[in-house]
Order: C-alpha cells, then sequence, then structure tokens
C-alpha cells in the first residue's frame, strides 16, 4: 500500500530516519570521493568560432543577404545550434578522424570524440565556443584545431557546392524560360496571322465606323426600293395587269407579224360579217372566210408562241395603243430597278451580317490576344529574375570565404582540469537524491501511522486535543513505583500547579466537553483505542484529573474486565487494588458505593476493574450494567470509562453505545495503517456518538506543525 507522504512534513520525517538518512548520504559520499581519487588529470583545450549570419563578401560583390547566409529554416530555429550539430555529424567527425590518423597518428572513435567534445553557444554573440578534454594536454590542443579546421572546410565546401547546384538549375531554368518566351512569341505572331488582326482596339473601331456606313446605305436603298415599288404598284393598277403581262403584252404589240396577222384577222372577220348579213350559214363564201378566220388565228398563236414562248388564246391578249405601251415600258424599268435594288440590298444585308459576325468575335479574339501577350510578359519577367541570380551564383561560387572564421584556435593548456568542485556538487546531489529515495523507501515499507495528518484521513474525525511526549517522571498524585510492570502503557499525571503545555493540552481538552446550548449534557464518556499501548489509560486518567479539578465530582471506571486483557491498569497507576471492583458488583451484587475508591484526588473517586472473567462481554451485555451507569451518573457530574481496545474486544462496543460520548486515543509511531483502518471501520458501524480523536504521545516538533489542525467539538 502507497504511504502517505506530507512534504510539508519532511523535516519531521528526516528527523525520523536520520540514522537511514545519513548512512545513505555518507556512502555515497564517500564512494564519490574514491572514484574521484582514482581519476587521471585531464586537459581541457579550448578554441572559437565565429559564425557570420552573412558572408563579408557580399557587399562587396553585390550579392544579396540570402545567399551564403546562416538563416534558420524555421521562424524558431537558432543558427548556433545548427551548426553545432554539424559539427558533431558523422562527415566533420569521421574527417577529422581520418586526418588526426592520418598526420598525428592519433587514433580515437567517433564515441570519444564526441563524448570528449564540449559545444556551446555564447549568449547574445553569434560565436561557438568549443571545448575538448583529453589526458595528453597537446592531443587536446591538436584534436580541437583539426576538428575546427575540418568543420571550416567542409564548410566552404558545402557552400561551394549549394553554388554549383544553383548555379546548373538556374541555368536549367534559364534555357526553359528563354524557350517559353520564343514558343509564345510565336503564338502570338500566328494568331495574329491567322486572325488578319494588328489590333484588335482598332479593328473594333473600324468596323463600328464601316457597320455605321453601311447601316446609312441599307437605309437609303430601302427608301429607294420602296419608292420604285410604289410607282410599279400605281402603274400596274393603271393598265390592270401585272408586270410580265405587260413585258408579254408590249412585246405582242410591237411585233409586225402579230400586228398584220391581226390586221388580216380583222378584215376577214369584216368580210364575214358583210357575207352573213347575205347569206345563210354554209354558203361556200361564208365557210371560205371562216376556214380563212380560223387559219390565222392559229398563224396567230403560232407567232404568239415565238414571240412570247407562252401559249395565248386570241381572247388572252389585246394590242395596246402608244400610251399603254409607254406605260408598260416605264413599268418594266421600273422592274428592273427594283430587282437590281433588292440584290443590292441583299448583299449589303450578307455585308452587315459579316460585320456583326465579325465584331461579336473580337472580344474572344481579344481576350485570347491579351493571355498570350500577358504570358509573354510573365515570361519576360520571371527570365529578367532569373538573371541576376544566375549571376549571384556564379559570384557565389567563385568565392572560397564561408560565414565561419576561426577567431581563437585551441592551445596547448598548461594546467589540468580540476573537477573537485563539480565532482562535490554532483556528488552531494546524488548523495541527497539517495538519502531521499532511502527515507521514502523506509517511510513507504514501514505501515506504522507516523503523522497526525495520516491519523486524521484514516479515521476521518476530528482531532480533539495532541498529547505531547513527556518523560514518565513521578508527580506527587502518581504513586506507581518502579516495579510496574508495564511502563510503556503508562505516563505522568497532572499535577494541581502544572502549567505546561501537557497539562494545558487537558485542559483544553475538557474544555471541549462544555455542553452548548440546546445540546445534550456529555455525563458518561468512554475512552477507547485500536490496540494496546496507546495510552488511553493514562488519557482517561488525565481527563479525570482535569476534570475533577473544574469543581467537577467525577467517577474514573477500568473497564478492563476480560480475562485476556494484559493490560488493567487503572489500578497499577493509582496504585489501588484491583479487586473488588466493577466486575464484583455486576456478579456478586456488591454495594458500588463501598466498592469505590472515594477521594483519590479531591473530587474523584475510582471504580477498578475487579476480578477478570471469561464472559466479560455476556457480563457488560447485561442490563446490569446499563442500570449501574445510569445510577452513578446521577451522583456524579461526569463519568470516564476507560474501555478495552476495540480491535481486542468488543466491550468497547458495548459501553461506547451506553455513554453519551466517545474519545478515541491514536498513538502514532505505534498503531500500523492495517489495525487502524479496521478500527475506523468498527468506528463508523457502530458508534454514533463519537467525539473525535485524541493524539497520545506526538514529538513537540509535530506539535508545532500540526497545531492547526485540532478541532473545537
Amino acid at each position: 500500500m502507497e504511504h502517505y507522504l506530507d512534504f510539508q512534513n519532511y523535516w519531521i520525517i528526516l528527523k525520523r530516519r536520520s540514522w537511514i538518512a545519513l548512512l545513505a548520504f555518507f556512502s555515497v559520499l564517500g564512494t564519490s570521493a574514491f572514484v574521484i581519487s582514482l581519476q587521471k588529470p585531464l586537459y581541457e583545450s579550448t578554441g572559437t568560432l565565429l559564425l557570420k549570419r552573412q558572408s563579408a563578401t557580399n557587399s562587396l560583390t553585390g550579392l544579396k543577404d540570402d545567399v551564403n547566409s546562416l538563416e534558420p529554416v524555421l521562424e524558431r530555429g537558432n543558427p548556433l545550434q545548427t551548426e553545432s550539430e554539424v559539427i558533431r555529424s558523422n562527415l566533420v567527425i569521421q574527417s577529422t578522424l581520418s586526418q588526426l590518423k592520418r598526420q598525428f597518428e592519433i587514433d580515437l572513435t567517433p564515441e570519444s570524440l564526441r563524448q570528449d567534445l564540449t559545444i556551446s553557444p555564447i549568449q547574445a554573440a553569434d560565436i561557438l565556443s568549443l571545448s575538448y578534454q583529453s589526458t595528453n594536454a597537446e592531443t587536446a590542443a591538436l584534436v580541437l584545431n583539426t576538428l575546427m579546421e575540418t568543420y571550416l572546410q567542409e564548410h566552404i565546401r558545402l557552400q561551394k557546392d549549394e553554388a554549383v547546384i544553383a548555379r546548373q538549375f538556374l541555368e536549367s531554368k534559364l534555357l526553359e524560360s528563354q524557350n517559353r518566351i520564343d514558343r509564345l512569341r510565336e503564338s502570338l505572331r500566328d494568331f495574329k496571322e491567322s486572325n488578319q488582326v494588328l489590333s484588335i482596339p482598332l479593328e473594333i473601331q473600324s468596323t463600328a465606323d464601316l457597320m455605321q456606313e453601311l447601316q446609312q446605305q441599307i437605309s437609303d436603298t430601302e427608301a429607294q426600293l420602296a419608292y420604285i415599288e410604289a410607282q410599279s404598284n400605281s402603274i400596274q393598277q393603271q393598265l390592270g395587269m401585272s408586270v410580265q403581262q405587260a413585258i408579254v403584252m408590249t412585246a405582242l404589240s410591237q411585233s409586225p407579224g402579230i400586228q398584220n396577222t391581226l390586221t388580216e384577222i380583222q378584215s376577214v372577220e369584216t368580210q364575214l360579217a358583210d357575207q352573213l348579213s347575205r347569206y345563210r350559214e354554209g354558203y361556200p363564201a361564208v365557210n371560205n372566210l371562216r376556214n380563212k378566220r380560223q387559219n390565222l388565228e392559229q398563224l396567230l398563236q403560232v407567232r404568239i408562241f415565238q414571240t412570247t414562248g407562252i401559249e395565248l388564246s386570241s381572247d388572252e391578249f389585246f394590242l395596246m395603243d402608244q400610251l399603254n405601251q409607254e406605260l408598260a415600258s416605264d413599268l418594266v424599268k421600273l422592274d428592273s430597278e427594283r430587282s437590281g435594288l433588292s440584290d443590292e440590298l441583299q448583299k449589303l444585308y450578307a455585308t452587315q451580317k459579316q460585320y456583326l459576325q465579325n465584331i461579336e468575335s473580337l472580344p474572344l479574339l481579344d481576350k485570347q490576344q491579351n493571355e498570350l501577350e500577358q504570358q509573354l510578359k510573365d515570361a519576360r519577367t520571371s527570365h529578367a529574375h532569373l538573371l541576376p541570380r544566375l549571376q549571384e551564383s556564379e559570384i557565389a561560387e567563385s568565392q572560397n570565404a564561408g560565414n565561419v572564421r576561426i577567431i581563437s584556435p585551441a592551445i596547448v593548456p598548461q594546467k589540468a582540469v580540476s573537477f573537485g568542485q563539480a565532482y562535490l556538487l554532483a556528488s552531494i546531489s546524488l548523495a541527497t537524491l539517495v538519502t531521499g529515495l532511502a527515507v521514502y523507501i523506509a517511510e513507504s515499507t514501514d505501515k506504522r501511522i507516523r503523522d497526525i495528518t495520516q491519523i486524521k484521513q484514516v479515521f476521518g474525525l476530528p482531532i480533539l486535543a495532541l498529547i505531547p511526549t513527556m518523560k514518565k517522571e513521578l508527580s506527587p498524585t502518581n504513586i506507581v513505583n518502579s516495579k510496574t510492570q508495564h511502563p510503556k502503557e503508562l505516563g505522568p499525571l497532572l499535577t494541581s500547579d502544572d502549567q505546561s503545555s501537557f497539562a494545558e493540552t487537558y485542559r483544553l481538552l475538557q474544555m471541549n466537553l462544555k455542553p452548548r446550548s440546546n445540546e445534550k449534557l456529555l455525563k458518561v464518556i468512554t475512552v477507547t483505542s485500536s490496540v494496546n499501548q496507546e495510552g488511553k489509560s493514562t488519557v482517561s486518567s488525565n481527563l479525570a484529573l482535569a476534570l475533577a479539578r473544574r469543581d467537577c465530582h467525577i467517577l474514573l471506571v477500568d473497564a478492563n474486565l476480560h480475562v485476556s486483557s494484559p493490560y488493567p491498569s487503572l489500578h497499577q497507576i493509582w496504585q489501588l487494588p484491583r479487586k473488588p471492583g466493577l466486575s464484583d458488583i455486576i456478579v456478586d451484587q456488591q454495594d458500588p458505593y463501598k466498592t469505590l475508591h472515594k477521594s483519590v484526588v479531591k473530587n474523584l473517586d475510582i471504580l477498578t476493574s475487579g476480578n477478570a472473567c471469561e464472559s466479560s462481554a455476556e457480563l457488560l451485555d447485561s442490563e446490569s450494567i446499563t442500570v449501574l451507569i445510569r445510577k452513578f451518573s446521577d451522583s456524579y457530574d461526569f463519568i470516564v470509562v476507560d474501555t478495552p481496545p476495540i480491535m481486542k474486544s468488543v466491550d468497547a462496543i458495548r459501553l461506547g453505545q451506553i455513554a453519551d460520548a466517545t474519545l478515541v486515543v491514536a498513538r502514532p509511531n505505534h498503531l500500523d495503517i492495517d489495525n487502524a483502518t479496521a478500527s475506523s471501520s468498527m468506528f463508523s458501524k457502530h458508534f454514533s456518538n463519537i467525539l473525535g480523536i485524541v493524539v497520545n504521545d506526538v514529538p513537540v516538533d509535530d506539535m508545532l506543525v500540526n497545531v492547526g489542525q485540532v478541532t473545537s467539538v
């Protein structure tokens, strides 16, 4: 079980375990001193490196600050710490070891070199301090100087390698950038040629002007066409025919063959009318004229078809006079003009549509051209930015100076390093740690309750009094002689003029028994404990004495009746005969008041235990003990009953149930955690009237620390 340790009381614990603490402390200290005496003298050589954030040649060559600079990658990075790890890296260490073995025949391992090497940054400066320890002074200086030179060479080489890589990278990027510029320039030229545009804004303005002129032409043409159509419609109404009919009639009217044929037909019809006026139908002359007219009409049809290309009957045409022929001619001219204007208008419409399509496509072309031009511009800008970087990388590649400089080379130390103070501090620290651990283990493995805080924690009851440890000196009222059988149980008794802290504690305890308003008077008080030898009999006696000196009539009862009870000690404390006593009153029905030892001290009567009995539990469980206690309570202001330990006998439970209140005595360094836990459980289960705990045999130092834990009832 984990032992409770209150670090506030650690000094008390340390005093309690002083022999363990001293043994552990001086054992470790002595061992450390012996180890120090066996150590060989060590020589320490030191050197310093200056780490510049920017190379000194940057300002001379015009390089930017970030070229060959020692800037950290992370925001909170430390360049000095980074370079410290570089110095400890396998690359630098192995190179150093190779040079040491080749030049100076010094054979070291990487582990030993790292172990004896110390690197620390100097505060508020970009300087690293390096030190190396060795049993040989010259070796210490050689190793450290070789290490710093190797690191410096590796630093310059790495910077050059980085510059070469950067230059090669920039050259490839510049080539890619130039190729991209050429491709974009070619794409822009092809775009302008394929779309036949030089300047999109000018093209848009030009097209808009042409559209305006074209719209004016369309309006004028539409007006002319409308005028001609109006004239054509008017002539058609006058002629009563369409344009095609007017063309046909004009052609027929101007044909000589048709005119002659029509003249002959008219002549035959005149002759026929004359003959019919003379002769009847069927007359040969009439028939001849009719046949002739029919032939002429057929001839007319042939000539009409030859002239017009269409077949017309004689009823479907007529010869126009000169006026109608002129009107028909004008109509034909107007129709020709209308047809021309209509064709011209359609062409204008087509041109307008083409312009509209062109002007709609111009914004898209403008966007595409702008994108190509922007890409070309960006490519040229990127190319222009890469050129200075390439120049910087070429300059950095040609430099032989880095950001690191040895400002203090290592020299051969003349004196060995004194480790006395450092080893002494380390030894004391280790000894202190081991001492604390030893004390902790001793406390953790000890099941005895050591402090008042733990008592309060285990029992869960208030602390009513802390009884200090006192020497067992005889007082005027303590007549116990040197033949006392159980001196560990017994303690000093109060004297009438005692002004010690011991006496003051009991005075405070008896004051806690005063009833407050509306509270029951506590007349019968049992005093018990968890185990034997916790001092409950002494506490009972002194509590009775304290109450008696308050001018109260007190009865002190020894209720340790069981035959196995090893410490019925009230008769020994007061040097009184054990019997007759309590058991004799109950068993033999003796007169209680004649059995009492009256006025042992002023106002104090004592009832000893009497004869021991096997069945003390049955005896105390009878009604007789209850009647007896009630009878005594009528005659006394207080009755203090000393009961057996609860872990040894159940008698304490019965007596505690009869009493008005119970006090529990606990003794640190004697009571163990198991018995305390078990008794606490029994108190919680069987007692409802426990006032609290009286802690007995408390060292004076513990009294001072824990006085604040005392509680008034």
